[in-house]
């Protein structure tokens, strides 16, 4: 059984990393040197400096059959800077065949999530700092037992602001961090992460062109594992178009070509609310996924 069970979670760790904003999502996942609402908290907090209102949203998510992502997402602005709060969970149902007595066929569920604790502060007009600390968790339950494991990782990010519609963010995330570790001891070791994110606005702001080049694994040769490119159009007064792909290498064959996944996207803001809807196509399993989230201004 214990074998089985860190087969399992071994292989709900082979799923792609899923972006958790459908706008972020919609644009490619460009969103580090954009980060302007309060999913800064998962992409950028040094973002979170730069809000001037307080925010909540929510995002409901398909990635893939019987697989739901939910987000969460809170930011406080304050004078002494944004404090915010987020949460993420991408669960995968699976149904587990079997013709041995000893594990019975039945249902189990894999669960992958983040809970976070963010701060931006804006240095001077022209740059923000940003921190976060979070707790990851991987579980399973079903027909086959139960495993809980948990890493701590801290996140540090810078958002410059060199001319008025302009950025360049950088994030490096799981700088320090503890390794999973749980029911049957240290499953992995987690690598930190850079992110290198550009935005330039045009147009009177009703043009974002937003670029992300990451790189999953600092210590390892591959520079980078994977290039983001995205758009927003504002077409109509608060009616937005987006599109965007993603490029990524497999995290699991060193050396590997980049394969891209497209995005399109909608958002309408209406007296606060803000309504965004992404659909991504993932080609290195040739799935469509939708995501919708709703939020809240103040």
């Amino acid at each position: 059984m214990k074998k089985v069970c860190i087969v399992l979670l071994v292989m709900l760790l082979s799923v792609p990393a899923f972006a958790v904003s459908p706008r972020a999502i919609s644009m490619g996942g460009a969103f580090v040197g954009v980060a302007d609402d309060s999913d800064a908290v998962f992409y950028n907090p040094a973002g979170l400096g730069n809000l001037g209102r307080h925010e909540l949203q929510g995002s409901y998510g398909v990635p893939y059959t019987d697989t739901t992502d939910m987000t969460f997402a809170g930011a406080f602005k304050s004078r002494y800077g944004t404090f915010a709060a987020g949460y993420d969970a991408l669960a995968v149902q699976y149904k587990y065949v079997s013709s041995d007595p000893i594990f019975p066929s039945g249902n189990a569920t894999y669960t992958v999530g983040d809970m976070i604790l963010a701060y931006g502060y804006p240095v001077a007009d022209w740059v923000s700092l940003g921190v976060k600390a979070h707790r990851m968790f991987e579980q399973m339950t079903g027909i086959l037992g139960n495993a809980d494991y948990q890493a701590y990782g801290l996140d540090f990010g810078v958002l410059f602001r060199p001319a008025e519609n302009a950025g360049i963010g950088v994030a490096i995330e799981n700088l320090y961090n503890t390794g999973f570790t749980g029911s049957y001891g240290i499953i992995y070791s987690l690598n930190p992460s850079t992110a290198v994110g550009f935005s330039y606005n045009a147009f009177g702001d009703r043009l974002l062109m937003a670029l992300d080049i990451n790189d999953n694994n600092i210590s390892d040769t591959d520079m980078i594992s994977s290039v983001a490119l995205g758009t927003e159009i504002e077409v109509l007064h608060d009616l937005f178009l987006r599109g965007g792909c993603n490029f990524a290498k497999n995290p699991y064959i060193s050396g590997s070509d980049l394969y891209g996944s497209p995005a399109l996207g909608v958002g309408y803001r209406y007296a606060g609310l803000e309504f965004d809807y992404a659909l991504q196509r993932l080609n290195g399993v040739k799935i469509d996924s939708h995501y919708f989230s709703l939020g809240f201004c103040l």
